[in-house]
């Protein structure tokens, strides 16, 4: 989706017009439960463990960091032909990804996001 369709952030969330032009919000809570229930799945914890050399003893830090860490989408900062980017994608079901024309039209959104509190993750 364009990043031109962003009408409003705020640290409740993303109010954009979808494709047909209807008002959408994409909400962060919402956003951050769907990320922290995917960090603390099974299958993730598993992988979690053997890529950072973890144990089930490191459960609690792993909680903890997630907890911390109000992620709420990713984002590609860089663009080709290093990658597809800018763009941000929230954690949303289906996500939701922003396509943005311009470095500055994405620093411009992410500069909003982080004065909301609100983390994501960087792909680059």
């Amino acid at each position: 989706m364009d990043g031109k369709r962003i009408k409003a952030i705020t640290s409740v969330g993303i109010s954009y017009l979808d494709d047909e032009d209807f008002a959408q919000f994409i909400d962060f809570a919402e956003c951050y439960a769907n990320y922290a229930r995917k960090q603390t799945s099974p299958e993730t914890w598993e992988r979690l463990k053997q890529v950072n050399n973890k144990s089930d003893a490191d459960w609690e830090w792993h909680i903890e960091r997630v907890q911390k860490w109000k992620e709420i989408g990713a984002r590609q900062p860089l663009t080709p032909p290093w990658a597809d980017g800018p763009y941000i994608e929230f954690h949303t079901d289906p996500p939701i990804r922003f396509k943005f024309a311009t470095k500055d039209e994405y620093q411009e959104v992410m500069t909003a996001i982080t004065h909301t509190g609100w983390k994501t993750f960087d792909q680059s």
